[in-house]
Order: C-alpha cells, then sequence, then structure tokens
C-alpha cells in the first residue's frame, strides 16, 4: 500500500514534467517491466522504497534497501508505468537526514 501512496504522489509530478522539453536519461535500461511486476520482485526480495527522485522528463528513481542495508537497488520507472533495475549492489549506507551534513 506504500508504495500505491508513493506513485499516487508522484503521478501530479510526472505530468507536469512531461509538459516541459524532453531530454535523453543518463542511464538506458537493459530490459523493460511492468511496475507492478517490478515492485512484487522487489517486495519477495524484502526490499522497501527508502528515496525517490524526479527526473525532468517525468521518470521517477527510487531506491530499494532491504532493512539493515545489506542489498539495494536502483529502479527507473516511466511515466508509461514501464520500469527496470537500473543498478544494484551490497551495504548501502544512507548518510544523514534532509538538511543535515553527513
Amino acid at each position: 500500500m506504500r508504495i500505491a501512496a508513493l506513485l499516487l504522489a508522484l503521478l501530479p509530478l510526472a505530468v507536469h514534467a512531461q509538459e516541459e522539453q524532453p531530454e535523453s536519461p543518463l542511464v538506458e535500461c537493459p530490459k523493460h517491466t511492468t511496475w507492478t511486476q517490478l515492485v512484487g520482485a522487489l517486495t519477495n526480495a524484502r526490499l522497501e522504497v527508502r528515496g525517490r527522485g524526479l527526473s525532468h522528463d517525468g521518470t521517477a528513481t527510487l531506491m530499494f534497501t532491504d532493512g539493515d542495508g545489506t542489498e539495494w537497488s536502483s529502479v527507473s520507472v516511466r511515466a508509461d508505468g514501464q520500469a527496470c533495475i537500473f543498478d544494484h549492489g551490497k551495504d548501502w549506507v544512507t548518510l544523514g537526514q534532509p538538511g543535515t551534513a553527513s
């Protein structure tokens, strides 16, 4: 349910971003799937959203990590609902809180 709420919160930003002139993304995903399928796989792997951002073209980037930071995944979600994991790894560390030095 939290992920659904997150997507609803990002929707107005994505619509606004689509009105601006699109630029090419810095990272190209090798293979896209639907957002629903990708979230299901990450949830089954016990990963949760820990951060998010929205690019100028309406693409959202979400950071998924497990509870102790052992594993993480960076996910790109296009405005049309297609998503991909464009990077993943181990030993995630969150540095500080927003507005504070790390």
